[in-house]
């Protein structure tokens, strides 16, 4: 199987002080050596951000998670491929949801991981009720929230 791993999953396996780390933890080391653990590559830029917006004592903590994601991690770049699966897959949970298009833009990179996630016929991995709606409305798109 392939498992892409969304940024707020990460955080809860590289960080013990969550409630959700051991639940997290514990669904990923089950997961085998055949198993293909991959981010996307937005991903790494929002752990970029995250290291950048932190306090000085904290960046070198957030490097280090950073450097190790790099190791274990398959990333994969976006690419012009997703931007067919982005389009059809906003537009129809906005529709589907009754949402206006400046609400959906909160979505935008939710929405370009669970694209990516698609196209790699990966199963995403994260802890956000968009994706539970796109499971519903999609049935290319698989979805585990490992939090529960």
């Amino acid at each position: 199987m392939k498992y892409i791993l969304d940024s707020d999953i990460l955080t809860y396996l590289y960080n013990s002080g969550f409630d959700e780390h051991a639940a997290v933890k514990s669904r990923f080391i089950k997961l085998t050596q055949e198993d293909i653990k991959q981010i996307s590559d937005i991903t790494l830029f929002e752990l970029e951000y995250s290291c950048y917006n932190a306090n000085l004592d904290k960046q070198q903590e957030i490097r280090t998670t950073i450097n190790d994601i790099k190791k274990r991690f398959q990333i994969v770049p976006l690419s012009s491929h997703l931007a067919s699966i982005y389009g059809e897959i906003k537009a129809k949970l906005r529709k589907s949801r009754g949402t206006s298009t400046k609400a959906m833009k909160k979505h935008n990179i939710d929405l370009i991981v669970a694209s990516t996630a698609i196209y790699e016929s990966s199963i995403l991995v994260a802890n956000d009720d968009i994706y539970e709606a796109l499971a519903e409305i999609n049935p290319k798109f698989r979805y585990e929230n490992w939090t529960l």
